[in-house]
């Protein structure tokens, strides 16, 4: 667990640290932070702890395809998801894992907004998933299943308050990126009959 001290406006903060804590899913990963809120005025500040939970879970998915074939399709299904800096960026093991790591955007990717694909907290007038500097990396990797394979994907994020000095957040996926990356490849697998 780590310890973070945060001086910034106390109802902005206690609002975002909030909606920032939900349950874990099972099978994920879950980190643990505890941020102190310093809040203060001309009469003195106000010390507030708060623990924050965020988690990184791979979503598996099934689809009609040869492990072969939607490796293959990946490259041009994350393009159509609005990623074009697709790489090959691990191949430990024998996996090979496709995807994007460490892309930096702003609002919106794909025609979509971030928050659509990533949870960063919440704010009273803004989302800050659409509004932060998100870092953003997104990988998925094939593993035979039956006739078929599974798609692993895994999207993970921080995101920065362009007009401060303040920590990154971490952010959680909304795993809907996850699932249009199975869609995308079960529609490949119907137009190709």
């Amino acid at each position: 667990m780590r310890m973070s001290v945060i001086a910034v406006p106390l109802a902005l903060t206690v609002a975002s640290a909030l909606g920032a804590c939900a349950s874990t899913p099972p099978n994920s990963e879950s980190n643990q932070s505890r941020v102190r809120v310093q809040s203060g005025d001309v009469r003195g500040t106000m010390a507030l702890d708060v623990e924050t939970r965020n988690h990184a879970a791979t979503i598996n998915t099934d689809v009609p395809l040869t492990t072969v074939a939607a490796f293959d399709a990946l490259p041009d299904v994350y393009r159509r998801l609005g990623i074009s800096q697709v790489a090959v960026v691990d191949t430990s093991g024998g996996v090979y894992t496709v995807g994007v790591r460490n892309l930096r955007v702003h609002g919106s990717i794909g025609g979509e907004q971030l928050s659509t694909y990533v949870d960063c907290g919440s704010a009273p007038m803004h989302t800050p998933a659409n509004s932060y500097d998100v870092n953003l990396s997104a990988t998925s990797y094939m593993t035979p299943a039956g006739q078929g394979s599974t798609v692993h994907t895994l999207v993970t994020a921080t995101a920065r308050d362009p007009l401060s000095n303040s920590a990154p957040v971490e952010c959680s996926s909304t795993g809907r990126f996850e699932k249009s990356v199975a869609n995308m490849l079960t529609h490949l697998q119907t137009l190709q009959h």
